[in-house]
């Protein structure tokens, strides 16, 4: 009980943090103000701080026997959040934020005292920047944002963890489609931000990672 309460402070005050990044972030890459309701709005920061402190607390109470686990997903959470925001509002992955993935991946290495793994960790990373530049090959248009994060991501998860991503990724994707045809508010040629997705399949990967190829 004792670590949840502690979730939820740290959730509280980091999510303060994130909504004042988030909009540094995106101020820095457009000219004037930015309407959005992530971003704008009544009460909005106290919004941000309670979904972090209720997104902690979950995370502490799921990932329990492994305090360390818990802690490194609170901060994968927290960039993932702020990256997702940022792409959805203005199509752009800041490169800062995929710094701040580098970094904390080197921390909770150090933290962990596990270095066995780095060589695969620079694999995935090698196939990701492939994985996603492939499209471009095929006229497919694809931000090189999104390339640069998927890199990371495999750099971060490895190559077992990148295709784990990438599955959850497409299933993500697959499930908007239906809600855009179902609901008829696009297509196939509709465009998302693939972002959140990948953010949302590498974190479900980091907590609970399913494939051991490669491993």
């Amino acid at each position: 009980m004792e670590i949840v309460v502690y979730a939820l402070t740290a959730g509280a005050i980091l999510g303060l943090f994130c909504y004042e990044l988030t909009c540094r972030l995106i101020q820095a890459r457009v000219y004037g103000p930015v309407e959005n309701p992530f971003i704008t709005g009544k009460s909005i920061t106290l919004y941000w701080m309670v979904l972090f402190s209720l997104s902690f607390a979950l995370l502490s109470v799921l990932l329990i026997s492994d305090i360390v686990l818990s802690i490194e997903c609170m901060i994968l959470f927290a960039i993932f959040f702020c990256l997702s925001v940022t792409d959805i509002i203005i199509s752009k992955i800041p490169n800062e934020l995929l710094l701040f993935l580098i970094i904390n991946k080197l921390i909770f290495v150090i933290i962990k005292s596990d270095f066995s793994g780095l060589l695969k960790n620079i694999f995935g990373m090698v196939a990701g920047l492939l994985l996603f530049m492939m499209p471009l090959f095929f006229g497919v248009n694809i931000g090189m944002g999104d390339v640069k994060f998927a890199a990371v991501i495999g750099l971060y998860l490895g190559i077992s963890g990148l295709l784990q991503t990438v599955i959850i990724m497409a299933i993500g994707l697959l499930l908007y489609t239906v809600y855009l045809y179902i609901t008829k508010k696009g297509s196939l040629k509709t465009s998302a931000a693939i972002g959140p997705y990948l953010s949302a399949g590498a974190m479900i990967t980091a907590m609970y990672p399913l494939i051991n190829l490669f491993n």
